[in-house]
This record gives C-alpha cells, structure tokens and sequence, in this order.
C-alpha cells in the first residue's frame, strides 16, 4: 500500500509523520540523533509482514520544528503521545533507535498502559556516565564553532572500524541528511540526552513483552552490559555484529534476527 503523509499538531507546531497502512498491531519507530524517520525505509517492507507501520521526525530532526534550547527525551515523549492521540491510537509497538530507545522509554514510564511492547534498538535505560557527559559537553562546543565539521567527525564513529570502508556512501548519506539539521537543534538533542536519568527501574517494572537488541563491536554502549541486564530481567535479547548503527552495517542480520521477535511481540 501507498504511505500516507501527514502533519499532526503538538502544542502550537506541526510535526510530520508517515503512516504505513497494514492488517494487524501497530509498530511505530522512533529514530536516533543526527537521524529522521527515512532511517528506517530499508526495513519497513519486512516490518509490514505483521502489522501497521508508523515513523516520526522528532523535534529538531528532518523536516520536524524545534521546540526550545532543550529537547528532553520527556518533552520528546509529548510528542509521540500527540501523534497517538491525533491517529486515535490506544496501544502500540515503540521501537527506538538509540536516541529513540531512551525517548521510547520515556514514554513507557509515562504511559505504560500504552505500550504492547517495546523494542531498543542499540539503546539503553540507564544515564550517561560522567565521561559521556563531559564528551557531550566537548560536542556542543564543537557544534558551536563548527556544525559541519562536527557530523563529519561524529558519525563515522557510531561505527564499527572495519564497517567504515565498507559503508562510506551510508555514511555520507546519514552526514547530508543530518546537515538538514541547524545547530540549535543538533544542541538541544545533545542537551536532551545528557539529562536523562536512569531508568533501568522503568525496564524492570514494564509488564509488557521488551527485546533489547544490541551490537556486539557499538563504540557507544557496552554489549555485555546489556547482555547480563536483559538475563537478569528475563526481557527478549538480540545479539548482532559490528557497530552502533546496526541498521546500515548489518542490515541483513538486522531484519534475520527481528523476524521471530516482531512475530511474537506484534502477534502475541
């Protein structure tokens, strides 16, 4: 089927989404930093096999306005709450991507009773570690002097080493689609994300099915930190190979391993 377009109000903006029409659950996905809802095309026919399909620029991402100095993943939250509200919908799938992961679980500790299921894609629950916030704090003075030196340098290393040369156009594309992005913008997602606070509490407590997928090379989140937190909790867990954007470097093994889960998670 055709995806359908379409702008929804949040607060006094307007924000626009893509809606996938399918029999079944609905699944919408939340893209990560530097990203837009366009992130997840090569995967969306595979994704529709069991359901409706929905995607979303956040604030200050694609053709989405910015909301202020700061885009919370809280604030980012209202946002998707806005879009549930404005298609009438009651329950869905969240999966996120990164960035999307920590909104999406922002989401879950607002409003459990509207989540199916949840699906971190190369995420996390928990806060960055004073390190991760002093780097943050070097990117948005690097963002100030110089934004596009600073996505010439940042994206590549969301990337396993050996993946580089192999995805240098994906990497090229994901640099000119993230310098659709103006500086404040790029700043208050970086604000956002430094921020947040823990919720691994939040993980723990969901009722609803959760997959925790993550790489096994991400130069940002430690694999097997999140391998011994999806035992402890019991929550579904997806191992992949290379780096931080599995989406671009291990597409195949991606769609493979979501297969079974989405089966489960979408279908019951």
């Amino acid at each position: 089927m055709t995806p359908l377009k379409l702008t929804f109000k949040h607060r006094q903006e307007i924000f626009p989404a893509t809606d996938y029409p399918g029999d079944g659950p609905v699944l919408l996905l939340l893209h990560g930093f530097l990203e837009e809802q366009h992130m997840w095309n090569p995967l969306i026919p595979s994704f529709l096999a069991h359901g409706r399909v929905i995607t979303l620029d956040l604030p200050g991402h694609g053709e989405a306005p910015n909301l202020g100095y700061q885009h919370s993943v809280e604030a980012m939250a209202e946002v998707v709450l806005s879009l549930l509200q404005h298609l009438g919908l009651h329950k869905v799938t969240l999966a996120g991507h990164s960035m999307g992961g920590y909104v999406a679980l922002a989401f879950a500790e607002r409003y459990p009773q509207k989540l199916q299921s949840l699906i971190l894609l190369n995420s996390s629950p928990w806060p960055d570690s004073p390190e991760r916030r002093a780097s943050r704090e070097r990117a948005i003075a690097l963002v100030k002097r110089n934004r596009e030196g600073y996505l010439r340098q940042a994206i590549p290393l969301l990337f396993a080493p050996e993946s580089r040369a192999k995805c240098a156009s994906a990497i090229q594309e994901a640099v000119q689609s993230a310098q659709k992005m103006n500086t404040q913008a790029i700043i208050a997602a970086l604000y956002g994300m430094q921020m947040r606070p823990d919720r691994e509490r939040v993980l723990r407590e969901l009722s609803c099915p959760v997959l925790l997928v993550a790489a096994k090379k991400d130069p940002i989140l430690e694999h097997e930190k999140l391998r011994q937190l999806a035992a402890e909790t019991g929550v579904k867990w997806l191992s992949l190979p290379l780096g931080h954007m599995s989406h671009l470097e291990a597409p195949a093994e991606l769609k493979e391993g979501l297969q079974p889960h989405l089966k489960a998670l979408l279908e019951g």
